[in-house]
């Protein structure tokens, strides 16, 4: 899965509006990549991170994971903010739910659902392993 995470730096004078972002943030994003760039993701993930503790030292308030089937896909919709529209909708739209841009980072995930057969290499090469 290749990755598009925007990293948002928790306000300092405010708490991040999570349902904001959620409910108007994210789908005017995700439609102005459908628009302009044809192209959308295969789902958001979103981390809220030290929501329900005021005081929190984290240093993101949220995470936004935007996941794409393949590379080229992620790296057209990274080209959404030089669309002059998209940028400046966008931009204008971070101040309704926190106080600064997000950090972006390009990744690729790799999912590895098969527990048992994690195990079964522990138990027969790593069982060992640094003990």
């Amino acid at each position: 899965m290749h990755v598009l995470s925007f990293l948002y730096p928790r306000p300092k004078n405010r708490a991040f509006d999570y349902t904001y972002h959620r409910d108007v943030h994210l789908p005017l994003g995700i439609g102005l990549a459908s628009k302009i760039l044809k192209v959308q993701p295969e789902m958001v993930w979103i981390e809220r991170i030290g929501e329900h503790d005021p005081a929190s030292q984290e240093k993101y308030a949220a995470i936004a994971h935007v996941m794409f089937k393949t590379e080229e896909e992620r790296d057209v919709f990274a080209t959404l903010f030089s669309h002059a529209d998209a940028a400046h909708r966008l931009s204008v739209d971070w101040d309704l739910y926190t106080e600064a841009p997000p950090e972006v980072r390009l990744s690729e995930w790799t999912l590895d659902k098969d527990m048992p057969a994690l195990i079964k290499r522990f138990e027969t090469e790593l069982s060992e392993l640094h003990a």
